[in-house]
C-alpha cells in the first residue's frame, strides 16, 4: 500500500538530481512511491530518471513529457499519483533521511490536513547558510485562520513554498497549479490555507533547500515583474471571493488588502523608474490592473498616493490617472 507519492519535477539538473534522488531513496519509510517527472530535460536529467526506474521498478516511476514548467509537471505527477498523501520535493534539492517518516506520523498523531517542517537553507557544497531572513513558526497545530495571520505577519515563506509540506490528498480533489505563473506555490498555498482544518508545524529542520544562482526567480525579465503584479492582484480575488470569514470586509481583511495593494504600488514604482523600452509595452496592462484594483481595494490609497509623490512623481501621476 503506498501511503504517501512523493512528486519531483525534473528539469535540466544533472548536476543535482542524483543527491535528491538519493535522500528519497535512503527513507526509514517504507510505504511511499517516488514520481519523478521529467519535464522535457535537454541535459541527461531524463536518463539519470531512467536508471533509478531501472533500479528500483517498484519504488520509482518516471514520466517523461514535453517541457511545460513547473506548475503542469506537478499536476501530472498529482494526477499519477497513488498514495493518501503527497510531498513535493524539488529535485535539487534534498530530505534527511527521516523526513517521511516524521512527517507522516506527526499527521496521524495531530489528525492534520497539511503538516510543515523546518528548512536548512543550503548551497551548492550543502553549507548551510545564514536563515536570519526565514522566520520559523513554533512547533504546534493551527487552524486555517491562525495560519493566514502568520502569513501576513512575516512567516511567508515557510507557509507558502510547496516543498516542506505534507499534503493530504483531499486538498487537492479540486485544486491544481496554474500554469505559466511565476510565484505558483504562494497562489495554490493560499487557497490550501483557506480550505485546511488543522495544520501542525514542526521546526525541526529536515527539507534542506538548495539556494542556486541559476534559478527561475533570479532570473526574471521584465515581463516576469509585470505577471508578478497581476499575480499580487489576483491573491487579493483569492482571499476575497473565498468568501472566508476571516476576510469578509473586516480589519484584518482589509489590512490584507493593504499589503498586496502596498506590494503592487511598490513594484509598479521600481518599474518606472527604470529606464527601458519595455515599460512602454506594459503601461496599458498595469493601468488595467491599478484601475480595478485600487477601486475594488483601494485602502488608505491617499497615504500611500502622498508616499509616492515623495518616491517618485512619475508614479504619482500615473496614479493620479487612475483615481482621479
Amino acid at each position: 500500500m503506498v501511503l504517501i507519492s512523493v512528486i519531483m519535477p525534473v528539469y535540466n539538473v544533472e548536476n543535482y538530481l542524483d543527491r535528491a534522488i538519493k535522500s528519497i531513496l535512503n527513507q526509514n519509510f517504507e510505504s511511499y512511491e517516488l514520481i519523478l517527472i521529467d519535464d522535457g530535460s535537454t541535459d541527461k536529467s531524463g536518463i539519470i530518471c531512467d536508471k533509478y526506474s531501472n533500479e528500483y521498478p517498484e519504488r520509482v516511476r518516471v514520466i517523461h513529457k514535453e517541457n511545460g514548467g513547473l506548475s503542469d509537471s506537478r499536476n501530472v505527477g498529482i494526477d499519477a499519483a497513488r498514495g493518501n498523501y503527497y510531498a513535493f520535493i524539488d529535485s535539487d534539492d534534498t530530505v534527511e533521511p527521516t523526513f517521511l517518516r516524521t512527517m507522516y506520523d506527526i499527521s496521524q498523531e495531530s489528525s492534520s490536513d497539511m503538516v510543515i517542517c523546518g528548512v536548512k537553507i543550503v548551497d551548492i557544497f550543502d553549507n548551510e547558510l545564514d536563515t536570519k531572513f526565514w522566520k520559523l513558526i513554533s512547533t504546534g497545530s493551527y487552524n486555517n485562520e491562525e495560519l493566514l495571520r502568520l502569513y501576513y505577519n512575516g512567516y511567508s515563506e515557510q507557509c507558502v513554498v510547496a516543498w516542506n509540506k505534507l499534503y493530504n490528498k483531499e486538498l487537492f480533489k479540486n485544486l491544481r497549479y496554474e500554469k505559466d505563473r511565476i510565484n505558483e506555490d504562494e497562489a495554490i498555498l493560499l487557497n490550501l490555507m483557506s480550505a485546511v482544518n488543522k495544520v501542525y508545524v514542526t521546526e525541526e529542520k529536515i527539507y534542506n533547500y538548495r539556494i542556486r544562482k541559476d534559478s527561475i526567480m533570479a532570473s526574471l525579465d521584465v515581463e516576469d515583474k509585470s505577471n508578478n503584479l497581476i499575480y499580487e492582484k489576483n491573491m487579493m480575488e483569492i482571499l476575497f471571493n473565498r468568501g472566508h470569514y476571516l476576510l469578509n470586509n473586516n480589519f484584518y481583511g482589509k489590512s490584507i488588502a493593504k499589503y498586496n495593494l502596498e506590494y503592487i504600488l511598490w513594484n509598479l514604482y521600481k518599474f518606472y523608474n527604470k529606464d527601458t523600452k519595455s515599460r512602454k509595452k506594459y503601461e496599458k496592462k498595469f493601468l488595467k490592473l491599478l484601475k480595478k484594483t485600487i477601486f475594488k481595494y483601494g485602502i488608505g490609497i491617499i497615504s500611500m498616493k502622498i508616499g509616492l509623490f515623495v518616491l517618485s512623481k512619475n508614479v504619482y501621476y500615473f496614479l493620479k490617472r487612475i483615481v482621479s
